[in-house]
């Protein structure tokens, strides 16, 4: 389980088998050889449903396969008559949001209530973006994520700033709330980039490395750190994505030998990775108006590893940097001043206390806001009320 939805689902049953809670989890696998496969581990069972792969790099191809996935797991359910016989509650997570179908089915057989776990706003991120170019599609889209919406009881969106892109009237019937993201810390067990720990002022970026992030922005700002030579630093990228071949060239062409590339690593790498990394970058394209608090954001957090955040000010995401004190917030669309990033950059060495100042406020909000046990918590709250 690498991607950061898979590793959501699997903190957050965790969380509710120490809350004595059983969990099972259906999970749609394209790789999948066999029509299914279930694991089981203490009070959680995980089911891997065989789908389309709807994995697929085609817009239309990717509409399609997932649009017929939740129909897919069901039959699979039905067919094989594997289902708990009891459950009192079902919580999903969106993207995607064609499992509307799956959870009408499952509302329907246990005549219980449902809590979506709303993580992108989708589409309108990827129309902002210009994902998707096409006002037909847009709206076709829209349309078909409003059923996810119909048959919630409750939906928790991941910051405050996106209950303006919910449509009028389920912002009126519905319940909202904000549901932070989650994340459980790991053993640091690897050591897999030890090489990587003689670096004195490492900085790191995982995840996804694709239009969604803005990451020509944040080669240049790196060019410019890395041209005034006035901070030593190495820049680690670590993951995949359509851009990372364009940042990997853009790189080769400068002769740098400090900024490096990896592959997706096990989550259980990271732990390893930024208990001697400095400061951790967190990038969303400027054009993004829906607001997002990402995965990696939170794991930086949770390792107390100061911030390089690249998004606009009038983000939730740079409100909450700068209001708790967590790092630096480089607006792409205003002019950056180099020197104040190289200072930022400087205080491991230069301002030890101020740095590790910073660290602690870290800590302290993913303790107070990111707990997977915070997450579970709430989930067990509203199902005990229903």
């Amino acid at each position: 389980m690498n991607s950061s939805a898979a590793i959501h689902m699997e903190d957050l049953a965790f969380a509710l088998t120490d809350l004595n809670v059983s969990t099972t989890i259906l999970v749609p696998s394209p790789d999948l050889s066999a029509p299914l496969h279930i694991f089981k581990q203490d009070n959680i069972t995980i089911i891997r449903l065989k789908t389309s792969n709807f994995k697929s790099t085609n817009l239309f191809k990717r509409t399609l396969f997932e649009f017929v996935m939740p129909y897919q797991m069901i039959k699979t359910l039905i067919s094989r008559k594997i289902l708990p016989n009891h459950c009192d509650g079902i919580a999903w997570y969106s993207p995607s949001i064609f499992f509307f179908p799956l959870i009408f089915f499952l509302k329907r057989k246990y005549k219980t209530s449902s809590y979506l776990i709303l993580r992108d706003i989708f589409p309108q991120w990827a129309f902002d973006l210009g994902v998707i170019n096409s006002k037909l599609i847009f709206y076709t889209l829209k349309f078909l994520s409003l059923f996810q919406f119909f048959i919630a009881d409750k939906i928790g969106i991941q910051s405050q700033g996106n209950f303006q892109f919910l449509p009028q009237f389920i912002r009126i019937k519905k319940e909202i709330e904000v549901f932070d993201n989650w994340f459980t810390p790991r053993i640091i067990l690897s050591n897999n980039f030890k090489e990587l720990s003689k670096n004195t002022n490492l900085i790191v970026y995982t995840g996804n490395m694709g239009i969604a992030q803005g990451l020509e922005y944040v080669a240049t700002t790196i060019h410019k750190i890395l041209e005034k030579n006035s901070v030593a630093c190495t820049f680690l990228f670590i993951g995949k994505g359509s851009y990372k071949s364009k940042l990997q060239n853009f790189f080769k062409n400068q002769n740098y030998n400090n900024v490096i590339f990896s592959d997706e690593v096990n989550p259980n790498d990271i732990p390893s990775l930024l208990s001697f990394s400095k400061f951790g970058i967190v990038a969303l394209d400027h054009r993004h108006r829906t607001h997002n608090i990402p995965g990696k954001f939170i794991t930086y957090m949770m390792y107390k590893t100061p911030v390089i955040v690249f998004t606009t000010l009038n983000s939730d995401l740079a409100n909450l940097v700068l209001q708790e004190n967590l790092g630096i917030v480089i607006d792409p669309t205003l002019e950056t001043n180099i020197e104040d990033i190289l200072n930022f950059l400087s205080l491991p060495i230069n301002n030890p206390s101020k740095y590790e100042e910073l660290r602690t406020n870290c800590h302290n909000l993913y303790s107070k806001r990111f707990r997977s046990k915070t997450a579970a918590e709430k989930l067990i709250h509203f199902f005990s009320k229903t």
